[in-house]
C-alpha cells in the first residue's frame, strides 16, 4: 500500500490557523484580485477589520479562509504549503513551528498514537498529554513529535508523584483524530485498521511504544502488556501473530475490566530482537533474561543449592529479589520458595522495602 501524505489542503479547515512567511503579500495580492478589501471580506463572510488585523498584527489566518482564497484564485497548493512557517489550533493553543509538510505516514506517527492511548491522554480541551516517570520516554516522545510534525511548543511539568507531564499542541490530537477517525479515551480507543496494510516496521513501532508504557518484563521469563481496553490488546495480538509471526500470544483477564496479553518464554528472545523496548529499565531486564536463557546448560539444580547460594550472596551484601534472580541465573518462581523457607527459618529477613522491591539481608545465627 502507498504511504499516505497529508497535505495542508487535507487538514480540517475549521481546526487550523496558519501563518505564512509572506502573510502581507498574500493578503495584498488577494485584495488586488478581488478589487478591494471590502469585496474580499464579503467573499470570506468576515468584516474588513478582521482582514486588516491579519495584516497589521501578522495574525494567524484560519485555514478555512485560506482554502477559499486559494481555490478561487487558482493558486498552487504546493507553493502555499511551502510558505507555512507556523500552524496551530483555535484560540491561544500551542503552535507547530517550522512544520514538516506534508505530514507523512511513518512508524513514528503510529508510535505517537500508541503513546497517547497508553500513558498519554487527550483532555477535555483536546490537549495531548504524555505522562511518565521515566525521563528517557519523555525525551523520546518529544523526538517522535518533532520527527512527524516539526518544532513544537511544549510544556513539561514535574509532579510530586515523580512523574513528568508533557503537554503538546492540541492541533496534534486534532490532526491524528481527523486522519484516522480514532478516539484516545482509554476504553474507547482503537488502533487504526490501516496499520494492517502498512509495512512491518509500523507494527513494530506501535507495539514497542505501547509496551514501553503498559508492558512488564516478568522475571518468570514472560512479557506482559496490560490494558483496561481489551480491543487494544486484541489488535496488538493480531499484529504480533499476523504481521510478526509470533505463535503463542495469550490474552487473559487479570481482574474485572483489566486485561493482559502474554508473550511466553520461548518467544521473549524473538521479542527482544524484533521489537525490544525504548524504556531503558525494561530493555535492560529483558536483555539479562535473554542472557540467562542463553547460558542455561540444561542441568537441574541440586536440592538446597539455591538456598546455599542465597545465603552466600547475602553474606556479602543486601540484595533485592530481582538482584538475586539475576545473580543466580534462575526464574523468579525458582527463587521465591527458597526465600520463603529461609525467611521462616530465621536465616534471612527483609531489611527494607522500596516500592514493591524487597531488600533481603542475612541474619547472624
Amino acid at each position: 500500500m502507498v504511504i499516505k501524505k497529508f497535505h495542508l489542503k487535507d487538514f480540517p479547515a475549521d481546526r487550523i490557523r496558519i501563518l505564512l512567511s509572506d502573510n502581507d503579500k498574500f493578503i495584498d495580492d488577494s485584495i488586488n484580485y478581488f478589487g478591494s478589501l471590502k469585496k474580499l471580506a464579503n467573499f470570506l463572510s468576515v468584516s474588513p477589520q478582521v482582514i486588516h488585523f491579519w495584516k497589521k498584527l501578522n495574525l494567524f489566518i484560519p485555514l478555512v479562509h485560506i482554502k477559499k482564497i486559494v481555490n478561487k484564485r487558482g493558486l498552487d497548493w504546493n507553493e502555499i504549503e511551502s510558505n507555512v512557517i507556523t500552524y496551530k489550533g483555535p484560540n491561544s493553543s500551542l503552535a507547530v513551528k517550522n512544520p514538516k509538510l506534508p505530514i507523512i505516514e511513518s512508524p513514528e506517527l503510529f508510535a505517537l498514537i500508541a503513546h497517547l492511548i497508553g500513558d498519554g491522554s487527550v483532555n477535555k480541551n483536546n490537549i495531548p498529554i504524555y505522562t511518565n516517570s521515566n525521563k528517557d520516554l519523555i525525551d523520546n516522545f518529544q523526538k517522535l513529535i518533532s520527527s512527524v510534525f516539526g518544532d513544537v511548543d511544549e510544556k513539561i511539568y514535574y509532579r510530586n508523584s515523580g512523574c513528568y507531564d508533557l503537554r503538546s499542541p492540541r492541533v496534534i490530537a486534532d490532526l491524528i483524530k481527523f486522519f484516522y477517525n480514532i478516539d484516545f479515551k482509554t476504553r474507547n480507543a482503537i488502533i487504526p485498521e490501516r496499520i494492517k496494510d502498512l509495512p512491518i516496521e509500523f507494527s513494530v513501532a506501535l507495539i514497542r511504544a505501547f509496551a514501553d508504557d503498559e508492558g512488564n518484563v516478568d522475571l518468570n521469563h514472560k512479557i506482559s502488556i496490560y490494558s483496561t481496553n481489551k480491543n487494544i490488546l486484541l489488535s496488538i495480538k493480531e499484529l504480533l501473530t499476523g504481521k510478526l509471526d509470533f505463535s503463542d500470544v495469550q490474552i487473559a483477564e487479570k481482574s474485572e475490566s483489566y486485561f493482559y496479553l502474554t508473550i511466553k518464554p520461548k518467544e521473549i528472545e524473538k521479542y527482544f530482537q524484533v521489537i525490544g523496548f525504548n524504556h531503558p529499565t525494561k530493555l535492560n531486564k529483558l536483555s539479562k533474561l535473554i542472557e540467562i536463557r542463553n547460558n542455561y546448560n540444561g542441568v537441574r539444580r541440586k536440592n538446597n543449592e539455591t538456598k546455599e547460594e542465597i545465603i552466600d550472596l547475602l553474606s556479602s551484601e543486601n540484595l533485592s529479589t530481582e538482584e538475586l534472580i539475576f545473580k543466580l541465573g534462575v526464574r523468579k518462581s525458582n527463587v521465591n520458595m527458597p526465600l520463603k523457607d529461609l525467611y521462616k527459618k530465621g536465616l534471612i529477613t527483609k531489611s527494607n522495602k522500596i516500592g514493591q522491591k524487597i531488600i533481603w539481608t542475612k541474619l547472624e545465627v
